[in-house]
């Protein structure tokens, strides 16, 4: 994985979560590299950048006009301010784009660099993915990146075939999820509803209002705190939240997150558009409250979570009365939404996956017959060399099975085998002795999860743990992978793909 500088472009047009999600990534890389290694590029009098200026981030003031015939001369302009820009970018910069307008401008402006930057597309929306010219631009090398697996696959399906496609997670800074794991504590019956979002129609507050009305009985209270931005829907909540009395409050801006959450005995995420991955929905995980989220929004990236969908008011009612009791574990959640998955995601990973050839052979016995790889097998005895060989031959040649071997740095530090049932298939990892303890396990992980759609159509992945091998069940969590079973004897962990 590079550690050189990152470029972050956004066109500040309003303060929501894309722009918080930019904010949350420059802040963890100055605290993580220094602040000369992270820069955003985004308009100089934008919240954004005022914010960024707030948190001793550098910014680089650029405007993205609107792209139309009549811009033309700003759109000249704003492509010139880039090349400029992007010229003065130290070696091993990567440029992000964390929204479609700012990749149409530093597209072009990177094609004139003698010395190009790595780019990456950043997509926290699905609205793009059902635009056909947008779906043309961004299915072009380098792909994307996108934020959940709800989005991601929305993008599979409307890009070119072939086109790159790669999933990160959302993620909190420390200091939030820190004062959010603080708030857990008993919650009251029946619960309080809170609903977190902006006054616009796709985020569902005026649907959630009828549809608490319909289940009256399965809640005690509700609090909807809603950003200001259409006028018009915001005063339509407020005359529908007042018919149902003093049960349901909506607040004035100024009221914190972290205060309603407090307070929660459950989050609603209503909303109707294409949502990527809310951000509120990590910070009521971390606060131990669970979720209920309109159907299109939940996805494989909560499975294992306490976080359920939802289709109208019955089933509404039917999960407030309902709700989990065990909160989300605050290890796995950090394992899941850390900063540091998102940030190897955008940057990619120079961990290689190769398929095994026969002259592999005796590296992967070596690694099997290692003795702390032996500790935790189910077959702990040593592999004699012919019993290897003609297992090794069986499977190489078996259409249920693939073996990649990893390679950093140009040299080989680990396998991991995947063997194909139906629509399900089993991991098996094992690491070379020098290569443990720097997390490697978890990006082989993840890579195999990201790759095994495309190697075996399998729709799920299965791991089988004995229960004291803590740091392979750390790695798999970390990787995305949840407790499916468990017994005195092992520990099976299961994640979609």
């Amino acid at each position: 994985m590079t550690t050189g500088p990152l470029w972050i472009l956004d066109d500040g047009r309003i303060m929501g979560g894309g722009q918080r999600f930019v904010l949350r990534l420059a802040r963890h890389l100055r605290d993580d590299r220094g602040p000369d290694r992270v820069l955003v590029v985004c308009p100089g009098d934008s919240e954004l950048a005022a914010r960024c200026r707030e948190a001793g981030i550098r910014v680089a003031p650029v405007r993205f006009p609107d792209p139309q015939p009549r811009q033309v001369a700003a759109i000249a302009a704003t492509v010139a301010r880039l090349q400029r820009l992007f010229a003065s970018a130290p070696p091993a910069t990567t440029v992000v784009a964390a929204a479609v307008r700012c990749a149409i401008y530093a597209r072009p402006a990177l094609a004139l660099q003698r010395r190009r930057p790595r780019f990456v597309q950043l997509m926290q929306e699905r609205d793009s993915a059902a635009r056909p010219l947008l779906a043309r631009l961004l299915g072009r090398p380098p792909g994307v990146v996108v934020l959940g697996a709800a989005a991601a696959a929305s993008y599979r399906a409307a890009l070119p075939r072939g086109s790159s496609v790669q999933t990160i997670n959302n993620f909190l800074d420390p200091e939030l999820f820190a004062e959010l794991v603080a708030l857990r504590g008993d919650r009251e019956e029946p619960p309080v509803v809170t609903a977190i979002g902006r006054f616009i129609p796709e985020k569902g507050l005026l649907e959630l209002v009828d549809e608490l009305a319909a289940a009256s009985d399965a809640w005690s209270s509700a609090e909807i705190l809603a950003s200001p931005e259409n006028g018009a829907y915001e005063a339509r909540v407020r005359e529908r939240a007042r018919a149902l009395g003093d049960r349901v409050r909506v607040h004035d801006p100024g009221i914190h997150a972290r205060d309603v959450l407090a307070r929660a005995g459950v989050l609603v995420v209503p909303s109707t558009g294409n949502e990527g991955q809310p951000t509120v929905i990590v910070e009521a995980l971390a606060a131990g409250v669970p979720v209920v989220v309109r159907g299109p929004v939940w996805s494989a990236d909560f499975e294992g979570l306490p976080v359920m969908p939802y289709d109208g008011a019955d089933d509404l009612g039917r999960l407030l009365r309902d709700l989990p009791r065990e909160p989300a574990r605050p290890g796995a959640l950090l394992a899941r939404f850390g900063p540091e998955q998102a940030v190897l995601g955008i940057e990619g990973d120079d961990l290689q996956l190769r398929v095994a050839e026969a002259s592999d052979s005796q590296l992967l016995l070596d690694w099997r017959n290692d003795p702390e790889t032996r500790r935790w097998a189910f077959e702990s005895g040593e592999i004699e060399r012919a019993t290897h060989e003609a297992w090794f031959a069986r499977r190489r040649a078996d259409p249920d099975t693939v073996i990649w071997i990893a390679e950093h740095d140009g040299r080989p530090v680990g396998q991991i085998r995947l063997d194909r049932d139906g629509t399900e298939a089993e991991v098996s990892v094992a690491l070379a002795p020098e290569a443990r303890g720097g997390g490697l396990g978890r990006r082989l992980i993840a890579r195999a999860a990201a790759e095994a759609r495309g190697a075996l159509a399998v729709e799920r992945l299965n791991a089988r743990i004995k229960p004291a091998n803590s740091a392979s069940l750390r790695a798999f969590e970390a990787a995305g992978f949840v407790e499916a079973a468990r017994d005195d004897d092992v520990v099976t962990l299961a994640r979609r793909v």
